[in-house]
Formats: C-alpha cells, structure tokens, sequence
C-alpha cells in the first residue's frame, strides 16, 4: 500500500490566504457590538 503524499507547502501566506483584510470589518464589529450593548441595556432598564 502507498503512502498518502502531503501537499506541497506554500510559504507565501498572501498567495494562500483566501480573503481580505479589510478594516472595515473592525467598525462593523464595533458597531454591532456597541449596539448590542446599548440594546441589552435599554432592556435591562425597561424590565
């Protein structure tokens, strides 16, 4: 029986990243997150 054959690997982390990165990401975390917040308080205060 063969031996399974490992994938060649690759140094250049750019070539295999499959995304962006994107700083607009962080202020669409932030946002939801402080909306979150502020929505989980709003109900805490009401209840």
């Amino acid at each position: 029986m063969q031996e399974p054959t490992k994938p060649a690997a690759l140094d250049d982390t750019t070539a295999v990243r499959q995304g962006e990165t994107l700083g607009v990401m962080r202020w669409v975390l932030g946002l939801s997150l402080g909306a979150a917040v502020l929505g989980m308080g709003v109900a805490w205060f009401l209840a």
